[in-house]
């Protein structure tokens, strides 16, 4: 995936520490939705089945991209960890603030979406869980991190 990649300005792979068997990571000048297309394209173009996940770090104001295999996303850990254990959907929840919780945010899970989650996936998060019918199952918590964990339980009424 590297070598299909290659040089490209303003993609920068991460550290090595950073970087898994079956993932590629890299940080972006800025919002990575505007590499998406020519790392997409250069992939495709090396026969790659690969996964691409874009989110943005809004406290280093950097975007990351991470390269995964097809078919490999956070949604499909937690339908698996569902299915394995057998907990009931409705005392499952989700909590993310990055566009690489996206995939799991919109499974049809009950989903925190953290206060310090980038703007532009809230948005998206909205409009994209009102098309699916499921945004009464997402709960966007005004207090960040685990504060913002805390608040979406306490809305969802798992904790008092």
């Amino acid at each position: 995936m590297r070598v299909a990649i290659g040089a490209l300005r303003g993609v920068i792979l991460q550290e090595e520490e950073k970087q898994a068997e079956f993932k590629v990571s890299y940080y972006t000048e800025g919002r990575p939705e505007r590499y998406e297309d020519v790392v997409r394209a250069r992939l495709r173009g090396a026969g790659a089945k690969v996964n691409l996940v874009a989110s943005f770090d809004p406290v280093t104001e950097r975007g990351l991209l991470d390269v995964l295999p097809a078919g490999i996303a956070k949604d499909y850990a937690v339908r698996y960890l569902h299915d394995h254990v057998g907990i009931d959907e409705d005392h499952l929840v989700y909590a993310g603030d990055s566009g690489n919780d996206r995939a799991a945010m919109l499974a049809g899970y009950r989903v925190i979406v953290v206060g310090n989650a980038d703007a532009a996936l809230k948005a998206e998060l909205a409009t994209e869980s009102a098309v699916r019918g499921i945004s009464e199952r997402i709960y966007f918590a005004q207090k960040p991190y685990a504060a913002g964990v805390l608040e979406g339980l306490r809305h969802f009424e798992f904790v008092p």
